[in-house]
C-alpha cells in the first residue's frame, strides 16, 4: 500500500519494442486481541481466507486502539485543480473485514473540506483489528460539479499503539459525469456490468515517480500472475486524463494510467513492461460496485 496519494505530473514515455505505438493507447492513434497487544500480519491477504456476512465492524470488532492526525485535499482527476464544492470525506478501515472494502458502513470520522479542499481531522480513530492499520479515504458528492464516489487507501506507519504518524492525502476524484461517460462506454466495448462495478484506476510510474507508458497489467491468481484481458478487464486513459482509448490497446500510454474492472472483492494487480526488462510488483486494490478506487505503483529501481 502507499504511504501517500499524489497527483503526478504529465510526462511523455516511450517503449522500446516495434508496433509498441500501436498499442499504447493514446488518444492520437485512434484509440479479540487487548489493548497494547500488537498484530502484525506478514500480509494482510491472510486474514481473509474465511468470509464473513458483514463488512462493517462493531466496536468490540476493533480491539486495537488507533489515533492518526489526517490531512488532505480533494482535487479534480483531470486538471489537478483544487475542488471547493465541499463533498464528504468519509475516513475509516479497510482489509480488516471480508469484503475489504467498508462500502456502506458508517465511517470513523467524517468531515466536509474548506473551498480550497483541504481537510484536517486531528486525533482521528483508526481503531482496527490489525496494526498498522489501512486507512481508507472516501470521497463523494459535492455542489455544482459532484464527485464519483472515490476512495484510496494506504497502511499507516505507527509506533506503539495508540499513536500513527500523521498521515497526509490527496485524493483526484473524477466527476461523476465524466466517471458515467466511461461506464456507458466500457459497457458498450465489452466490460461486463461497467455501468454498476467497482472500478481501479491505478497509475504505474517509473523510479522518479513519473507516470510510465508500455506497462501491461496483470493479476496474480494464486500462484500465477496473468495478464489482464483488453476491453473486458482492462483499459486505458489518454493523455488527457478523459478519453478512454481504443478496446484493443494492451499497455499504458503516456498517463500511465489503466481503468481495471476485475470479478473479485479485492486483487492484487501489478505490471510488466512491454520490452520485458522491467516489473511492477503486485499492489492490492479494492473493488466496490458504484466507486472508483485509486492506487499508484512506482517501479523500485
Amino acid at each position: 500500500m502507499k504511504a501517500t496519494a499524489h497527483l503526478a505530473l504529465f510526462a511523455l514515455a516511450s517503449a522500446s519494442a516495434p508496433g509498441c505505438k500501436l498499442y499504447f493507447g493514446d488518444g492520437d492513434d485512434g484509440s479479540g486481541v487487548p489493548d497494547g497487544t500488537i498484530l502484525s500480519p506478514p500480509d494482510a491477504r491472510e486474514r481473509f481466507d474465511g468470509a464473513f456476512a458483514d463488512p462493517c465492524l462493531a466496536p468490540e470488532d476493533r480491539p486495537i486502539d488507533c489515533v492518526v492526525d489526517v490531512t488532505g485535499s480533494v482535487v479534480d482527476f483531470v486538471t489537478g485543480d483544487p475542488y471547493g464544492g465541499g463533498p464528504f470525506v468519509d475516513v475509516t478501515t479497510a482489509w480488516d473485514t471480508v469484503p475489504p472494502f467498508p462500502a456502506g458502513c458508517v465511517p470513523l470520522q467524517s468531515i466536509v473540506p474548506d473551498a480550497t479542499g483541504a481537510f484536517r481531522i486531528d486525533d482521528a480513530s483508526c481503531d482496527s483489528g490489525l496494526f498498522p492499520p489501512i486507512l481508507i479515504v472516501m470521497v463523494h458528492g459535492g455542489t455544482g460539479d459532484p464527485r464519483a464516489p472515490t476512495a484510496t487507501d494506504a497502511r499507516l506507519t505507527c509506533g506503539v499503539a495508540p499513536a500513527c504518524d500523521p498521515f497526509d492525502v490527496r485524493v483526484a476524484a473524477p466527476s461523476e459525469p465524466q466517471v458515467n461517460q466511461w461506464r456507458v462506454q466500457l459497457q458498450q466495448e465489452g466490460m461486463l456490468a461497467a455501468s454498476t462495478r467497482g472500478l481501479v484506476i491505478l497509475e504505474y510510474r517509473d523510479p522518479a515517480g513519473m507516470p510510465m507508458a508500455g506497462v501491461v497489467p496483470f493479476v496474480r491468481e494464486g500462484t500465477t500472475d496473468r495478464d489482464l484481458a483488453p476491453a473486458r478487464e482492462v483499459r486505458f486513459l489518454g493523455a488527457d486524463r478523459q478519453s478512454l482509448v481504443r478496446a484493443d490497446a494492451t499497455m499504458t500510454g503516456t498517463s500511465g494510467m489503466a481503468v481495471i474492472g476485475y470479478d473479485a472483492a479485492s486483487a492484487f494487480v501489478g505490471g510488466h513492461h512491454v520490452s520485458q526488462t522491467w516489473r511492477w510488483e503486485p499492489v492490492g486494490v479494492l473493488f466496490a460496485d458504484g466507486w472508483i478506487f485509486l492506487e499508484d505503483r512506482t517501479r523500485a529501481p
